[in-house]
């Protein structure tokens, strides 16, 4: 998280996320459906083996299945 101004806003500070990630938790365990790539070929969380179809279109929307939940998010 970063907390700076924005001159082409209002020059006002502004919070700013460089990512959100989305956690599911199932029958008491969590499945982070996040990846983030790391210096070498280093990939955590490694949410990507959750991903069961991807679209792009206007708007972006990938489907994640764990378990018995499918999940799509736009």
């Amino acid at each position: 998280m970063l907390v700076c101004p924005l001159d082409q806003l209002d020059g006002e500070k502004h919070v700013l996320l460089s990512s959100l990630d989305e956690t599911i938790v199932e029958k008491g365990q969590e499945f982070n459906l996040g990846i983030h790539k790391y210096e070498g070929d280093n990939y955590i969380p490694k949410g990507h083996k959750y991903v069961r179809d991807f679209e792009a279109e206007i708007v972006a929307r990938t489907t994640f299945r764990v378990g018995s939940i499918q999940r799509s998010n736009f």
